[in-house]
């Protein structure tokens, strides 16, 4: 899910689906709550719940509850449940990134990113680029499921040996003000050995 979050008068979550009416939430929206009876008669095992919008982060508590009745399952989220999102689409960006492949996200370069890998990479994501945090649970599901296969880069550049490795986040200068930006390699000037 991607879009918006409210939260009723009780505190209870709900998603802003296409028939939300702010002025009649009990009857309106994806209330949180009622996903597990969504999921009466599911034959599946494995549930991935992903969602990218304000108190995503109450989708841990399903999560939990729908293990219970036996099911794998894993919530990461753009927030956690007590606090609103960024209108960035970061959380997004980074899905859309995993699911394609892209091996920057591939922490151990082995060619094959990982559900924990994706997690690690929202968490820095919203935490640098947005200055949230992000939620994350797993119940049953490994860490090890891989999500995606990534391919070789266009120019693999490698671990350098200064302050900063591949993959880190910095606050870099861009025209006269600050960034946050990420190193995606350590490349030796030419004629250095």
């Amino acid at each position: 899910y991607a879009g918006h979050g409210v939260k009723d008068n009780d505190g209870n979550i709900i998603f802003a689906s296409a028939d939300i009416r702010l002025g009649d939430l009990d009857n309106s929206g994806l209330h949180l709550a009622a996903i597990p009876k969504l999921l009466t008669g599911f034959k599946g095992r494995r549930v991935l719940l992903l969602a990218d919008c304000c108190y995503s982060g109450g989708l841990a508590a399903i999560a939990g509850q729908l293990s219970k009745v036996g099911l794998q399952v894993m919530a990461l989220t753009s927030a956690e449940a007590s606090n609103v999102s960024t209108g960035n689409w970061t959380y997004s960006q980074t899905l859309i990134d995993a699911l394609s492949g892209r091996p920057l996200l591939d922490r151990n370069d082995n060619g094959a990113l990982t559900l924990g890998e994706l997690a690690i990479e929202v968490k820095e994501g919203m935490r640098f680029r947005e200055g949230q945090r992000s939620g994350w649970v797993a119940h049953g599901v490994p860490e090890d499921l891989v999500v995606a296969r990534t391919g070789a880069e266009p120019e693999r550049l490698e671990h350098g040996s200064g302050d900063h490795e591949r993959r880190d986040w910095v606050v870099a200068p861009n025209g006269g003000k600050h960034e946050v930006a990420r190193v995606l390699g350590i490349g030796k000037k030419k004629g250095a050995n």
